[in-house]
């Protein structure tokens, strides 16, 4: 059976089920014992946000618990809604790169109201109990089944070659109807709220993942051949597949299901198109996706998509107050609605910015409103980011053309090691001499060198102008501390430099 089949397959019958009654409000709890921990030791808890952006779902909250004789529990407060979650342990040194990481026992498992879950980890594999028990064993299951399409990505040693990409293509297929074959199995034993949920899960995860690829590889552009075998492909499997969006034969909630239908309408389809020949194709802007969205949409599914579309601009540093004013009118659903006025409040041209203290190179306490009177570009950057270095080797050009102007630079590191930090924008250390990445060779003397004084991205102010840790950042903010560009051109681009100067003598009233 063709690929194409079984997803219509699933599609349908995805449709012949009834909605979960997500109205149901209940709290979700949590406990379990993890045996490779101290007997005292921190668990993490992130509960993500029903929406997918460019690749993963969104953090909404973290919750910390510390174990005690191994066992950790955590409380959900009552909704009326499901959420996924990821559970870790606290950060683990690893050694060789002395460089720190969560140990993840489970990521991105969907919980609903009323789920009461045991959690056992020991060795390498994480099993469940209790209610919602046997839900989260068959995606950990299915997960474990599809694992190796993390390592079918493309890279030019496999996607400049036409039999690897056909064997490419075969294999994700084969694992992906290995993975609906499973489930039919393991329908018997899973209640048919929890089979339809999978099942959408199942399929938007797939969609998501193939797409995703698509879009990254602007359909595997190395190679002429290769490119027309992945057309034909999506030709055959993804084009015409009747994707459902009907909130009351699918679940919506699957951030996964409406990620993939946000991402091939908006975004590859165009792409198809364009390659393809199609007259008058092309890729939409911005505020042409969300209008599409709009038209082609309806319902709870077109609220959380503009609402994912929305969130994807503000990563992508493409935000523009007539894209928030937009989606702010038309999403009414109240889950998205603080949210998106966030977002509105937070990045609308003449927002005034959050005053806040961060710590300079002799120790120093500097604040925002201490620049009053000054326009400031804040660049937001962090060791080992090549996009940071990218942009911080093209800034002094920039600030050479606006020498004598009310213009400061500051230089905002979320590094939270001092040391580490300090050494990154010292032109004399030798250690990063000659490394591609090192900072270091890009500081000026009249630039202003801030750090968050360890607290990272963790905490308020980052979080605030820098959703979703899109690095690096740029934001101008005017003499009165108000916004006055949320993405302002990036130096390192072509033309980039010359609208960046424009647009910086422009805040401060030269021209």
């Amino acid at each position: 059976m063709s690929c194409q089949k079984l997803l219509l397959l699933l599609v349908a019958c995805i449709a012949t089920g009834m909605l979960y009654a997500q109205k149901e409000v209940k709290p979700i709890i949590i406990t379990g014992y993890h045996y490779n921990v101290n007997k005292s030791d921190t668990m993490r808890l992130t509960v993500h946000r029903d929406l997918i952006t460019s690749a993963d779902l969104l953090t909404d909250t973290v919750l910390i618990c510390v174990t005690s004789q191994f066992a950790f529990r955590f409380e959900l407060p009552v909704r009326d809604y499901p959420v996924y979650m990821s559970l870790s342990t606290s950060r683990f040194k690893q050694q060789a790169r002395g460089e720190y990481y969560d140990k993840v026992l489970f990521a991105e498992y969907f919980l609903l109201p009323g789920d009461s879950v045991h959690v056992q980890y020991n060795q390498s594999k994480v099993y469940f109990s209790g209610i919602g028990a046997d839900r989260l064993n068959a995606w950990r299951d299915l997960q474990e089944l599809r694992k190796d399409l993390d390592y079918l990505l493309p890279v030019p040693s496999i996607v400049d070659n036409p039999d690897a990409v056909r064997k490419g293509l075969w294999k994700k297929d084969s694992i992906q109807r290995a993975a609906v074959a499973f489930l039919e199995k393991r329908k018997s034993r899973l209640s048919e709220a929890d089979y339809r949920l999978l099942r959408t899960e199942l399929t938007g995860d797939y969609l998501f993942q193939e797409l995703r690829v698509l879009r990254a590889t602007n359909f595997y552009a190395f190679d002429s051949t290769c490119r027309q075998l992945v057309l034909d492909h999506y030709k055959k499997t993804f084009l015409d597949l009747p994707l459902d969006t009907a909130a009351s034969r699918i679940n919506p909630y699957s951030g996964r299901y409406v990620g993939s239908l946000y991402v091939k309408y908006c975004i590859v389809d165009n792409r198809y198109k364009e390659l393809t020949g199609t007259p008058g194709a092309r890729q939409w802007s911005v505020g042409e996706q969300a209008a599409a969205i709009s038209r082609r949409f309806s319902g709870y599914i077109r609220e959380k998509m503009l609402t994912g579309h929305l969130l994807h601009a503000a990563q992508k540093k493409a935000l523009t107050d007539s894209l928030l004013h937009f989606v702010t009118a038309q999403v009414q659903e109240p889950k998205y609605r603080p949210l998106l006025q966030e977002l509105k409040d937070n990045f609308l041209t003449g927002a005034l910015m959050t005053d806040h203290a961060f710590i300079d190179k002799a120790g120093n306490t500097v604040r925002l409103s201490d620049l009053r009177g000054k326009v400031l570009l804040l660049d937001f950057w962090f060791k080992g980011c090549g996009g940071c270095v990218s942009v911080a080797k093209a800034l002094p050009e920039v600030e050479k053309a606006l020498e004598g102007s009310n213009v400061q630079f500051v230089s905002l590191s979320i590094d939270k090691s001092r040391k580490d930090w300090l050494a990154s924008i010292d032109p004399a250390n030798p250690v990063l001499a000659g490394k591609p990445y090192a900072y270091t060779h890009y500081t000026t003397a009249s630039t202003l060198y801030l750090n968050t004084g360890g607290s990272g991205s963790d905490n308020d102010f980052i979080r605030k102008y820098v959703p979703y840790n899109g690095y690096p950042t740029l934001l101008v903010v005017d003499v009165d501390g108000k916004l006055y560009s949320a993405n302002p051109p990036r130096p390192d681009v072509e033309g980039g430099k010359e609208k960046l100067i424009a647009l910086l003598k422009a805040a401060s009233g030269r021209q």
